[in-house]
């Protein structure tokens, strides 16, 4: 029997200044106290493969990917 969850592909930002996030993100986010401030790369899905084999694809997709700038304003 094939078990599928939902997962997701987020990342965690560090920068100067994360805290102000936080703060926001604390009282706003229903979800804080489960989940540090993040950025969803991929929405949740549903998927039957394993933590390990999701790691493998997207260590295999991601080696030609360099960094990329993200600016937030507005906050």
């Amino acid at each position: 029997m094939t078990v599928t969850i939902q997962r997701s592909v987020i990342i965690f930002p560090n920068f100067a200044g994360i805290e102000r996030v936080e703060t926001i993100c604390q009282q706003l986010d229903p979800l804080f106290a489960k989940i540090r401030p993040h950025i969803s790369l991929v929405f949740p899905f549903d998927s039957d493969l394993s933590t390990l084999e999701i790691g493998r694809h997207l260590t295999a997709r991601l080696k030609t990917t360099t960094e990329f700038p993200l600016t937030l304003s507005g906050l």
